[in-house]
C-alpha cells in the first residue's frame, strides 16, 4: 500500500536436515594486539533520544539512517543539511536498511511487523510517499535486512522463528524453522544460499535457492552466535555473544573454526563489517578493532577505545563500511553517528541492478537484458570487471558501448572489462544475447551477472544477481469462439451462435475489430490465420444501384472488407454474393475484376435467412515482424448494415517466433 509520509528539512520450507561439521577451535599465534593509528571523530549528530540503528549509504548520494526512537528515517549528504521522513505508523521502531535490488531503501520495522521501502527521488526530488508490508504474525519481531541473488529481499523473524522473503510487489514467502531457533543475523554466500545465525539453538542455518533448509551445530555450549558478514574470499564470519571469540564459517564445506579475539579493552563484540581497508572490523563495547585475513586466517589485530560505552539498554550498536573511506558505527542509548576514517583505499560498494525480465523470449534469435552497475562511492571506481554465467542455449553476442575486445569468453563465463565508473554515478549496459534451437517447446535457463573490481569490493553482498529466463518456440494463438473470445486481446468479444455454421466472433458491418498482442519479446515474424464469413447481398465492385433508373441513382457500393497487420495492408478487397456484380478479390480494390464468390472455399447459409448465397474464405499470412505490439485489424467498408451486408470471423490462428527456428526443415520464405 501507499502511505504518505512527512519530510523535514533541519540544519545542523522444504525439508530440515541436521549436519554435524567439525568445529574447530583455534588459538592465533598470529592474531597478536598491535598498535593503532586510526582515531575517532563524529560524522553526524542526529535529534536527541532518537537512537540511530543502522546506517547505509545510497540514493541521492545520502546516508540513510533509520531511527528506532524517532520513528522516522533520516537521510543527508551533508551532516549538517539532514532531512527526516516521518513514517505513517507510530512507534514503526525501524531497525536494520539496506539498499536494494532495486536501489530503493528497504528497512524492517520492528515494532510494526512490517517490512517497507522508500523510493528516495524521483526526478531528483525527495518522494513523499513509501510502501510498507506488514506481516500476518504481528508478532514477528523482523529485525535484519538483506538482498538475495533472485531480486528478493530477504530477513529474520526473531520471535516467530522463521525467515521471510519478500518481492519487491510486497508479496511474502517464508521458511519455518524449528522452534526457538531465534533467527538474528543473514548474509548470502556466493552460490546465492541464504546464512543465518540460530540464537536460540546455537546453530548457523542455511536455505539454499531451492528452499532447502540445513542446520549446522557452533558445538558452542556458553555462547551464542550473533552478527554475521561475509568478507571479499566468501568465508562467513559471525560474532559470539559475550565473548572475545569470533567463528569463521566455509559455506562451501561447512567448517566452523573458532579463534580467539585479544582484545584488552572490550570483554565481548556487538557487530563486525569487512572494512573499506579490506580488513574485518569489530565494534565492541569498549572499542572498536579490526584485523586482517589473508586466505581466511586472522592476523595483526588492533584496538582503538571508544567512548561513550557500548552497554545494553535502548538503541542499536551498528558497524558499516562508509563511502568516504571511513567506517561507521552507533552506540545504544546515543544519537551521534562517529566514524574512523582511514587513508586512501581502492575499495568500493558496486552493486549490480538488474532490469525487467520478460516473460520469455523466443528460440532462435536475439533478447536483450538492461544491467546497470551502481558505484555507491564518493570516489571512482577503477578497473570494473562484468562477468556473464549463461547456460544452455543462450550465447554472447555483445555489450553496447564495450569494445567486443574487452570481452573475453571461458567455457559458459563472459568476463567484460568496463573501465571506471565516476564517484556516486552507474553505467548503464545493454547486453545481447542470442538463443538456440531448444528440446522442448519451453524451457526455464538461468543468466547470472557479476560486478567485480581487481581492488575487490567492501560491501560484495550486492555484487550479484541469478535471473531465470524462460526461452519457447513462439506464441501459438487459436481460437474457435466456441467458448469465448479473448477479452483483453480482442476489441470486440460478443460471439453470433449459428444453427447453420459453426460459433464465430461477431456478426459485424461497418466495424472495426482487432487483436492485439502487446509486449511481445524480440521476434522477426508472424503468421496468422483465419476464416471470413461474407453473409448477405455484398455488392462487390458495383458502384450504383442497376435496379434504378431514375436520378439520383443510389450508390450500393463498393463493399469493401479489409485486414491490417499494424499499418501494413493485407487486404483491402470488394467480395461479392451476387452473381451479377463482379469481386476484386483474390486481388486488392480496382487491381482485379473476378466472379462473385471467387476462391470462396465454402458457400451457404450462414446467416440463417434462409439463403445459401454467403461465402467463407480461408486466408493465411506469413510475414516479417520486429514491433513489440502485433495488431491484426479487420472492417468492413460501405456495407448495408447489420440487416444488409455483415461479415464474422471464426477459427484464428496466429503464430508469433523467430523465423530460423524452422529454417532446418522448411525452406526460407521471401519476405512480402
Amino acid at each position: 500500500m501507499k502511505l504518505s509520509t512527512k519530510i523535514e528539512a533541519q540544519k545542523g520450507i522444504k525439508s530440515f536436515s541436521l549436519v554435524i561439521v567439525a568445529t574447530l577451535l583455534l588459538t592465533l599465534s598470529g592474531l597478536v594486539q598491535a598498535d593503532s593509528s586510526p582515531s575517532i571523530t563524529e560524522l553526524a549528530s542526529l535529534p536527541d533520544g532518537s537512537y540511530p540503528s543502522a546506517v547505509v549509504y545510497g540514493p541521492g548520494a545520502a546516508y540513510w539512517v533509520p531511527q528506532m526512537n524517532g520513528n522516522a528515517i533520516r537521510f543527508f549528504s551533508d551532516p549538517l543539511s539532514q532531512f527526516e521522513i516521518t513514517l505513517p505508523t507510530p512507534a514503526s521502531v525501524p531497525y536494520d536498511a539496506v539498499i536494494g535490488v532495486d536501489k530503493t531503501v528497504w528497512f524492517t520495522e520492528k515494532g510494526n511487523a512490517s517490512v517497507a521501502k522508500i523510493t528516495p527521488f524521483t526526478g531528483g526530488v525527495p518522494t513523499t510517499e513509501m510502501s510498507e508490508y506488514r506481516l500476518d504474525d504481528l508478532n514477528a519481531d523482523p529485525t535484519q535486512i538483506t538482498l538475495t541473488h533472485d531480486g528478493q529481499m530477504v530477513f529474520t523473524e526473531f520471535n516467530a522463528d522463521k525467515i521471510g522473503f519478500v518481492t519487491l510487489w510486497g508479496d511474502f514467502s517464508t521458511v519455518g524453522l524449528p522452534v526457538g531457533t531465534r533467527p538474528m543475523s543473514i548474509v548470502t554466500d556466493t552460490a546465492g544460499n541464504v546464512w543465518f545465525s540460530g540464537w536460540g539453538t546455537r546453530t548457523l542455518g542455511k536455505i539454499s535457492p531451492a528452499g532447502e533448509l540445513t542446520s549446522i551445530p557452533t558445538g558452542e555450549v556458553a555462547f551464542r552466535p550473533t552478527e554475521m558478514m561475509r568478507d571479499q574470499d566468501g568465508f562467513i564470519w559471525i560474532l559470539l555473544d559475550n565473548a572475545r571469540r569470533i567463528l569463521q564459517l566455509d559455506p562451501v564445506s561447512g567448517t566452523i573454526s573458532s579463534y580467539s579475539i585479544p582484545a584488552t579493552l572490550s570483554s565481548s563484540f556487538v557487530d563486525i563489517a569487512l572494512g573499506v581497508d579490506g580488513k574485518i572490523w569489530l565494534l565492541g563495547n569498549e572499542s572498536i578493532g579490526w584485523f586482517d585475513h589473508p586466505l581466511g586466517v586472522p592476523q595483526n589485530f588492533q584496538e582503538l577505545a571508544i567512548s561513550p560505552s557500548i552497554f545494553e539498554g535502548q538503541g542499536r550498536a551498528q558497524l558499516a563500511a562508509g563511502p568516504e573511506n571511513n567506517m561507521i558505527f552507533t552506540h545504544n542509548n546515543n544519537s551521534v553517528l562517529r566514524q574512523v576514517p582511514l587513508v586512501d583505499s581502492l575499495l568500493r560498494d558496486l552493486q549490480v541492478v538488474v532490469g525487467k525480465i520478460p516473460p520469455f523470449v523466443f528460440a532462435a534469435g536475439e533478447f536483450t537484458m538492461n544491467v546497470e552497475v551502481v558505484n555507491w562511492s564518493r570516489q571512482a571506481a577503477d578497473h570494473v570487471v562484468l562477468y556473464l554465467d549463461l547456460d544452455s542455449n543462450v550465447k554472447f553476442v555483445s555489450i553496447a558501448g564495450v569494445n567486443a575486445a574487452d570481452c573475453s569468453q571461458n567455457a559458459q563465463r563472459v568476463r567484460c572489462e568496463l573501465g571506471s565508473i565516476a564517484a556516486d554515478s552507474s553505467r548503464d549496459l545493454l547486453v545481447t544475447y542470442t538463443t538456440t534451437r531448444i528440446p522442448d517447446y519451453r524451457v526455464e535457463r538461468k543468466l547470472a551477472f557479476t560486478v567485480d573490481l581487481e581492488d575487490q569490493d567492501y560491501l560484495p553482498q550486492n555484487n550479484r544477481q541469478v535471473r531465470p529466463i524462460v526461452i519457447q518456440e513462439s506464441i501459438d494463438y487459436n481460437n474457435d469462439f466456441e467458448i469465448s473470445a479473448d477479452d483483453g486481446l480482442w476489441s470486440h468479444i460478443d460471439l453470433q451462435p449459428s444453427p447453420t455454421s459453426s460459433q464465430t466472433l461477431g456478426r459485424f458491418s461497418n466495424d472495426n475489430v482487432a487483436i492485439t498482442f502487446r509486449d511481445l519479446p524480440p521476434h522477426d515474424c508472424v503468421h496468422i490465420c483465419f476464416q471470413l464469413y461474407v453473409m448477405g447481398a455484398w455488392d462487390g465492385n458495383q458502384f450504383l444501384d442497376p435496379d434504378v433508373q431514375v436520378e439520383p441513382v443510389p450508390i450500393i457500393g463498393p463493399d469493401i472488407w479489409a485486414n491490417y497487420i499494424n499499418d501494413t495492408r493485407l487486404v483491402v478487397s470488394s467480395f461479392s454474393n451476387q452473381a451479377r456484380f463482379s469481386q476484386s478479390f483474390p486481388a486488392n480494390y480496382r487491381e482485379g475484376e473476378f466472379a462473385a464468390q471467387q476462391r470462396a472455399r465454402v458457400l451457404g447459409d450462414f446467416d440463417n435467412d434462409g439463403l445459401a448465397n454467403d461465402a467463407r474464405y480461408d486466408f493465411c499470412y506469413t510475414r516479417e515482424h520486429r514491433e513489440e505490439t502485433f495488431r491484426t485489424t479487420f472492417y468492413g467498408v460501405n456495407l448495408d448494415g447489420l440487416t444488409g451486408e455483415t461479415w464474422s470471423l471464426d477459427n484464428v490462428e496466429a503464430k508469433i517466433y523467430y523465423h530460423a527456428l524452422y529454417d532446418w526443415y522448411y525452406l526460407p520464405f521471401l519476405w512480402n
